[in-house]
């Protein structure tokens, strides 16, 4: 394995873990952006770092047979599992395509809503991955995005990364959720505007997810924190669980905080064309 390894590689490796983590997480937190973003029948949706599709389905069944979705991601084992889905509920009007989603043209027609749940964050530029995201809207559409709030994950995120150093000294914390420019509502007002997103509108949403040791030793396998692992020796993985849970167990931790920031901001309707 690279020790250095890819964002697919980092995802698709969490597939089985990743969708284990639905229910309590992805699911929710899918519908709750789907819920401000708040697509209609016959629009044109992008979904963009869909994963296994949690809010790319729901989307799709909001915009019904006369509307379309592209749900667009890195990992190819987390669309296979949201093409099983759509399959199964009969959502004709959603596809999923495996691709760079700042480089995504849409098949050369604009959106009328691009939402992405948790995805900014893994871009490069996040000014320059997100602006390319608006410039797939059609004059008046919307971006919605949501992320962690300012320290909601931050205990889970710290006490792995603690775990993990023994192991790994050489590696620099990635989860600086802290340092955001984006994790309050007032911050994201600010940053969708600084982007030139007009009517900005931004919501807290709360949710919490109880931990025992294997839901929370799922928390790692099934999201970006996997990363931290990838190249171990099964070995190390196995002191690197251990350490983590008995320091979950001795810091109290018995839940895991998933508050989020929602942020909603529309192009301007002036604003024609695919250019920046």
């Amino acid at each position: 394995m690279n020790a250095h390894p890819s964002l697919a590689d980092v995802f698709n490796a969490t597939r089985a873990d990743f969708v284990a983590l639905s229910t309590a997480l992805w699911d929710p937190l899918g519908r709750e952006l789907v819920a401000e973003a708040a697509p209609a029948p016959g629009e044109r949706v992008l979904d963009a770092c869909c994963g296994a599709g949690a809010s790319a389905l729901v989307a799709a069944e909001a915009v019904g047979p006369g509307g379309h979705v592209d749900g667009v991601d890195l990992a190819t084992a987390l669309l296979g599992e949201g093409e099983r889905l759509a399959a199964a509920r009969g959502l004709r009007q959603l596809r999923f395509a495996e691709a760079d989603v700042t480089a995504w043209d849409g098949d050369g027609k604009l959106y009328d809503l691009v939402q992405c749940a948790y995805g900014i964050f893994f871009f490069p530029d996040i000014p320059a991955g997100t602006s390319a995201l608006i410039r797939l809207l059609r004059p008046g559409g919307r971006l919605a995005v949501l992320v962690w709030e300012r320290n909601a994950i931050d205990r889970v995120t710290t006490l792995l990364y603690e775990a993990v150093r023994p192991e790994r000294p050489e590696l620099g914390n990635p989860w600086q959720y802290e340092a955001q420019p984006y994790n309050t509502t007032e911050r994201m007002a600010s940053w969708l505007t600084g982007l030139g997103l007009e009517q900005v509108r931004t919501r807290r949403v709360e949710h919490s997810v109880p931990l025992d040791d294997q839901l929370a030793w799922t928390l790692v396998l099934g999201g970006g924190m996997r990363g931290m692992l990838l190249g171990l020796t099964p070995e190390q993985v196995e002191r690197i669980r251990a350490r983590f849970l008995r320091s979950l167990a001795d810091n109290g931790i018995h839940t895991l905080d998933a508050t989020s920031i929602a942020g909603v901001g529309h192009r301007s309707a002036a604003d024609q064309g695919l250019s920046s």
